[in-house]
């Protein structure tokens, strides 16, 4: 009626004998229908524990992942933004070199375009003389 409980007892006296250097029992006694009670209400009591406790755990451990996700997903979403506005600063600096020469060239060739026509008064005054 009890078998399991009788098995499991027979098999924690043996287990404790080795652990303690005294070989296996050469008989074990058998539990009382009450004493095999107990002890199959102790191990469904302990199952119970470690099953919540193992629930816990890896509930615990799901959050904290989840949780570690979304930090390097946020992380990467940042990353990804500092990037795009690095290059957006990139182009515009570029633009504005090509601007800059742009305007150089432009105020390069005023300033020549002024130096001809000052050039050709001068001349023209020298002519006088």
């Amino acid at each position: 009626r009890f078998r399991l409980w009788q098995v499991y007892h027979h098999m924690e006296i043996n287990f404790k004998l080795r652990l303690l250097g005294l070989g296996n029992a050469q008989t074990v006694e058998k539990l009382s229908e009450k004493q095999a009670i107990e002890l199959g209400g102790d191990m469904l009591g302990e199952f119970l524990v470690f099953f919540f406790a193992s629930l816990v755990l890896i509930s615990e451990y799901q959050r904290s992942s989840r949780k570690e996700a979304a930090k390097e997903d946020k992380l990467k979403q940042e990353k990804l933004k500092i990037s795009n506005r690095f290059k957006e600063l990139e182009t515009r600096g570029e633009v504005q070199e090509l601007q800059i020469k742009e305007m150089q060239e432009q105020l390069y060739t005023y300033l020549n375009n002024k130096e001809l026509k000052l050039t050709k008064q001068f001349q023209s005054y020298f002519r006088i003389f």
